[in-house]
């Protein structure tokens, strides 16, 4: 009885044991499996052979395992590629071809696509196909990332399973055909073959590339892709990335700059750091000439030294010239050329202009007249356009501007009498020019015309409202047609140049103009 007892435990205990060591191997099998299901090809069973893949064709019919590598539905013509022979090939086909899926399933030529791997039936003599079908005996690693490939050895290793993979293995993607070598660890690929052969392999998701320029002040700066580190600017730099879109940042201290890249697949984006650099601005040389010496140059409110010509930035630059006992002269100069020039002469008085002058710089000689002096005799005529216009003038001038007749007739007789050229003639003319004013008519409309004669210098330039009108005759006269009102006038000789404020009120006025004016050795009493 005790015996009995003792080997029901002994039973009991056995099957506890026994039990527990299934239970083990099973959870021990079931998690190996899931483990390695991910990159485990789904190997399909060997299909048994079908007797009509002879039975019915002629006897020089032959089988081969290919790939598909182009469908012609216009021409009705197949494309293929048998890695065993390492040799593409070209079948026709017609309504009496076969084409079935691997369940033998009757499809169109529209179903089939680049990249199947197929049974084929055919005549290599006439390039006639008999019969295609969808192998049934090949594996596939979907979405694989950075695949191991050997190419000295031609091995492709996945999950320590080595494949046969050649150099000319078919790579597609979308139904273009690249090699084995332009592919890229960062690719996520599918793979598929027959037994120990890659057949083929199908890109998913490329790559690209990014290559950099003008990035010479960002080298051993830092790289950013989509506000994450990604490395150290270098010389030259590419950068290779999965396709997609990026934003793309490079820092080197204060200076950074970022672009948002879409990057195709093979295809090349350009980073050009060139706008995130250091500014840089065109420049041209202004030399100044200025009159009197020791004027002080200011180009937008900095003092400058003007010995040797200035380096400006293109552009349009604010500048002032002052001298104690003369008046300031502010303009504005268009600085559009690598050399210029221009020259700036000081008239005596102590009024400063209204700065809203403007002067055009030529690369040979541009003078900026405002009441200033620029050039002389029929130089002016060159550089009318560059003419500085004036105001405020009206304080300092305004004794020696001709509003009456009578002044400008005692102005006049006083010029000729010193010069030993008259008679009375002139007081005559001016006594006649006197009755046609008495008997103007003042309704006159501001934009009617008269004839003004002008009397100055002899041989000397005439500006009136900064256009240029002509040049003084031998006698020193000139007659020009004015419109009645104010206008501003120059008077320029020599290296002076005089500014009057006019009113034309009357009908063919006689003006006559200071001569006691003594500059640059030009001197009269």
């Amino acid at each position: 009885m005790k015996n009995s007892l003792r080997n029901t435990k002994i039973i009991v205990f056995s099957s506890i044991v026994i039990g527990i060591l299934i239970i083990t191997m099973v959870i021990f099998a079931s998690l190996d499996k899931e483990t390695s299901d991910e990159l485990t090809p789904e190997l399909t069973e060997t299909p048994v052979p079908t007797e009509v893949l002879t039975a019915n064709y002629p006897e020089n019919a032959q089988t081969a395992t290919v790939l598909v590598i182009y469908v012609d539905t216009v021409n009705q013509t197949f494309t293929f590629y048998d890695p065993n022979k390492d040799e593409a090939f070209l079948l026709n086909y017609n309504n009496t071809t076969n084409l079935m899926n691997k369940f033998g399933q009757i499809i169109t030529a529209a179903q089939v696509s680049t990249g199947d791997i197929t049974d084929l039936v055919y005549d290599s003599q006439t390039s006639e196909l008999y019969e295609l079908q969808f192998s049934d005996d090949y594996w596939e690693y979907d979405s694989v990332i950075a695949p191991d490939i050997n190419t000295n050895k031609n091995i492709l290793n996945i999950n320590n399973i080595n494949y046969r993979c050649s150099n000319d293995v078919i790579v597609n993607s979308n139904g273009d055909l690249y090699t084995l070598a332009e592919l890229y660890t960062i690719d996520k690929v599918n793979i598929r073959g027959v037994g120990e052969r890659v057949f083929i392999i199908d890109i998913i998701n490329g790559h690209g590339s990014v290559a950099f320029i003008n990035e010479d002040e960002f080298i051993g700066g830092s790289l950013y892709l989509n506000e994450d580190f990604a490395g150290q600017v270098t010389e030259n730099m590419t950068v290779y990335l999965p396709e997609g879109t990026y934003d793309i940042t490079i820092a080197n201290g204060e200076l950074s700059g970022t672009r948002t890249l879409t990057i195709d697949r093979f295809g090349t984006a350009v980073f050009d750091a060139s706008e995130f650099g250091t500014p840089v601005y065109e420049t041209g040389t202004v030399d100044f000439t200025i009159s009197p010496e020791g004027a002080d140059l200011y180009v937008d409110d900095s003092y400058e030294f003007y010995q040797t010509g200035l380096d400006l930035t293109y552009g349009e630059h604010v500048v002032e010239v002052s001298l104690g006992g003369y008046v300031t002269w502010t303009g504005t100069i268009e600085v559009s050329k690598d050399y210029s020039s221009i020259q700036i002469s000081l008239a005596e008085g102590t009024v400063t202009t209204d700065g809203d002058a403007t002067a055009s710089l030529d690369d040979t000689s541009t003078d900026t007249s405002s009441n200033t002096s620029t050039n002389s005799g029929e130089d002016a005529t060159e550089n009318t356009d560059g003419s500085s216009d004036t105001s405020g003038n009206e304080d300092s001038t305004s004794d020696d501007t001709v509003t009456e007749p009578e002044d400008s007739t005692q102005d006049d007789t006083d010029s000729e009498e010193s010069n030993n050229d008259s008679t009375d003639e002139g007081q005559d003319s001016t006594d006649d020019t006197d009755d046609a004013n008495d008997t103007t008519d003042t309704s006159v409309n501001s934009g009617t015309t008269t004839t003004a004669t002008i009397k100055w210098f002899a041989s000397a330039s005439v500006m009136i409202d900064d256009i240029y009108v002509g040049t003084t005759d031998s006698d020193g006269e000139l007659s020009v047609e004015v419109t009645y009102g104010s206008h501003q006038i120059y008077l320029l000789i020599g290296t002076v140049s005089v500014p009057y404020q006019i009113d034309i009120e009357s009908a063919n006025p006689v003006l006559s103009f200071p001569t006691n004016i003594s500059a640059e050795g030009l001197y009269s009493n």
